[in-house]
């Protein structure tokens, strides 16, 4: 176990949130951060992570088609084209919905996943860490990453790597969990973001605008959503078998009159 200094503002001044599975839950009392604290090191995740093998990635549900479909969309505003990146591509479902628009590549740490998107989606996969692979500067107009950022052990220099490999108004786009949303205040410990062994950060709007800031992104759009409208959602009810999962994806996703409900939050970004 490795104890860390905060984050985003480096400051070893927190409070105890939660223990959760013998890991501690933390909050800077500085800049509001919720991070773990002590926790595994990297050595040892990377171990866990390489070995994860997760069957219905191969398949993914109607909803997680239509999210990534969503999210494609959504970067479209911005870019309509050129070099996407996507760290922590798992199985490929979202490169291989955006190859139609992009010239894409991806990085993914866990063999299995890795090798089922290179062989079953043709894609371009590198199998290992983005600092791993060591791209030239200025080599992609967009970089992706979807449920990533929570697992990292340094954000700061994930964003910072992103910003160096970005080109000039290039897009970042990332989603996470959002621990300001109403489901996080109501469920407290039990909110389904909290995986303490797995999940290293927990960020709001403010946190993750504090770490883009950092490095000088101009923020261009916060969505509750994960860029998954109601309306598509909604659309979708008669393919879930089991209503209880329907409703539970939607309370992770929707965001109605600015107020957070769901756990989920997407960003975008452009490197000035």
């Amino acid at each position: 176990m490795e104890h860390v200094n905060c984050n985003i503002c480096g400051l070893n001044r927190y409070q105890l949130l939660y223990a959760i599975d013998k890991y501690n839950v933390v909050k800077c009392r500085n800049c509001s951060l919720i991070y773990v604290n002590p926790r595994l090191t990297p050595s040892e995740l990377e171990v866990l992570y390489e070995s994860v093998h997760y069957e219905k990635y191969k398949s993914p549900s109607y909803l997680e088609m239509r999210k990534w479909e969503s999210l494609v969309d959504n970067i479209r505003i911005y870019k309509k084209g050129g070099k996407l990146l996507e760290v922590g591509c798992s199985t490929g479902n979202f490169l291989n919905i955006a190859k139609d628009y992009f010239e894409v590549y991806g990085i993914e740490i866990a063999r299995w996943s890795s090798k089922f998107a290179r062989e079953q989606h043709n894609l371009d996969i590198f199998k290992g860490t983005l600092e791993e692979r060591n791209f030239p500067d200025s080599t992609f107009d967009i970089f992706f990453a979807s449920e990533l950022i929570e697992h990292l052990h340094n954000p700061s220099l994930f964003i910072e790597e992103a910003k160096r490999i970005l080109k000039k108004d290039g897009l970042l786009a990332l989603t996470t969990g959002n621990s300001h949303s109403i489901m996080a205040k109501l469920r407290k410990e039990k909110w389904r973001y909290f995986a303490p062994k797995y999940h290293l950060y927990y960020f709001s709007p403010k946190t993750i605008k504090d770490l883009l800031l950092r490095q000088h992104f101009k923020i261009l759009k916060f969505s509750g959503n994960m860029g998954l409208a109601v309306r598509n959602i909604l659309s979708l009810f008669k393919h879930y078998h089991n209503k209880a999962i329907f409703f539970k994806d939607i309370g992770a996703r929707i965001k109605i009159a600015g107020i957070y409900i769901g756990s989920s939050i997407s960003v975008y970004a452009k490197r000035d």
